[in-house]
């Protein structure tokens, strides 16, 4: 009896995962994210990335300025 269980609740939980997984990414997707609405709102329009790399010491020293415009206004 126990067996069955278990057979019946790894089905359950392989075809809720199976369901979960629907999402079809394209290439654009994975080289820079979907558009969300947590990122509709805003326009991307200046970035500096500053980034040292020292293997020596196994580190990575950097910062980012970001600049945007806010595309919707709330």
């Amino acid at each position: 009896m126990r067996h069955r269980l278990f057979i019946a609740a790894l089905l359950v939980v392989l075809v809720l995962n199976a369901a979960a997984q629907k999402t079809n990414f394209t290439h654009q997707d994975t080289l820079r994210g979907s558009i969300t609405p947590e990122r509709v709102w805003w326009d991307l329009t200046y970035y500096h990335l500053n980034v040292k790399v020292d293997p020596a010491d196994s580190t990575i020293i950097g910062s980012n300025l970001i600049q945007y415009l806010d595309a919707i206004l709330f």
